[in-house]
């Protein structure tokens, strides 16, 4: 399965068992010329900053797992896999070609200095 495949299909899943519910009021954004693109993005009441947070909150969940000794666990394999989804259901939903996106900013990295400059 392709990567773009993986995302359509994470969101499939998520907005199948409401993930992706459409809330009854609407959200009003501030218009700016910065951010004229990005709220130009049909979210019809969805919340994408949540969404954002949904996979920020599976980082520290993987974290935890860290805490409780990786090596040993299933559990941080299951966590890791959970940030996945949730990055794949949100650019699923986005529709973004990521794997252009991905070989771009690879590509982009190749030409940069080691640790792009700085000491740490």
């Amino acid at each position: 399965m392709e990567i773009n495949e993986l995302c359509y299909k994470a969101w499939k899943i998520a907005s199948e068992h409401g993930f992706w519910r459409v809330e009854t009021e609407e959200i009003e954004f501030i218009n700016t010329d910065d951010a004229q693109d990005w709220y130009s993005i049909p979210t019809s009441g969805v919340n994408l900053p949540e969404k954002v947070m949904l996979i920020v909150c599976e980082l520290s969940e993987l974290v935890e797992e860290m805490r409780k000794d990786m090596a040993k666990t299933d559990k941080f394999k299951e966590e890791l896999a959970d940030v996945w989804i949730r990055l794949a259901d949100f650019t699923g939903y986005l529709e973004i070609d990521i794997e252009k996106e991905i070989k771009a900013k690879m590509d982009k990295n190749i030409a940069r200095p080691i640790r792009h400059g700085k000491y740490f």
